[in-house]
């Protein structure tokens, strides 16, 4: 959800008129950002799954947030998967942004936070830009399914032994991907799931950090994301167990 704010529709965003096109200024129209999005993320194997849709300012501030995960994915529909935000405006306010990562924040107040961030200005060539800066970010942000499966099946492979499981606490705290403060809760929630497909292997405990990682400000949500992701790499290289998440 947007912060702030009430949802709107793709069809609310189609009544916006379009301001006029001058010789330096080239408003790209709301559904036209959207469909090019979609269009990059289909092309890398991704869909939108779920929607939240704003306008503020008397539809001259557009927002987006969207779900994404992999396409034609069959049995970790819910497992896999990442959130993209799209902001605009047709007043200058804004540039055309696009953000995405584990999490993202996008808000009305302008804040706009995720693990990659572009942004493109209303000016000439802006569609091809878009579409270039888009799928370069993609790359380095999604980085493909199977790198996401391959991802997933290593964790689910490794059991969580206590020395293992001690291990990435004590280091994830070390980090700063995790308070001391929430050590104890990710232990609970590994040995005890509020959700019990999670097993005792290293994908539960990457799981039970991610449930207590919602309880961080969302602005610092990307940064320990990654730097959880570095830590289970680090300490399995370490133990010579290759899962690859670069």
């Amino acid at each position: 959800m947007i912060a702030g704010t009430h949802s709107a529709t793709r069809g609310d965003l189609a009544l916006v008129e379009l301001p006029q096109r001058t010789a330096t200024y080239m408003p790209v129209p709301y559904l036209d950002l959207l469909k090019i999005v979609e269009q990059e993320l289909g092309g890398m194997g991704w869909s939108v799954v779920e929607e939240d849709l704003v306008l503020t300012r008397k539809g001259m501030h557009m927002f987006a947030v969207w779900k994404i995960r992999p396409t034609g994915m069959v049995g970790m529909e819910g497992e896999i998967g990442k959130c993209m935000g799209i902001r605009s405006s047709y007043n200058m306010d804004l540039s055309n942004g696009i953000t995405f990562g584990q999490y993202v924040f996008v808000c009305s107040n302008l804040a706009f936070h995720g693990e990659i961030l572009i942004f493109r200005k209303h000016t000439i060539h802006v569609i091809e830009d878009i579409r270039v800066r888009l799928r370069e970010g993609l790359l380095k942000g999604i980085q493909g399914v199977d790198h996401l499966i391959q991802w997933t099946e290593g964790l689910r492979a490794v059991a969580a032994g206590k020395w293992l499981v001690s291990r990435l606490l004590v280091e994830s705290v070390v980090k700063g991907a995790i308070s001391s403060s929430q050590m104890k809760k990710v232990y609970d929630e590994f040995t005890n799931p509020k959700h019990p497909e999670f097993g005792r292997d290293l994908y539960g405990l990457h799981n039970a950090y991610t449930e207590v990682l919602k309880e961080t400000p969302i602005t610092l949500l990307p940064e320990r994301t990654q730097t959880l992701n570095k830590v289970f790499v680090s300490v399995l290289e370490e133990k010579k167990i290759l899962v690859e998440n670069k």
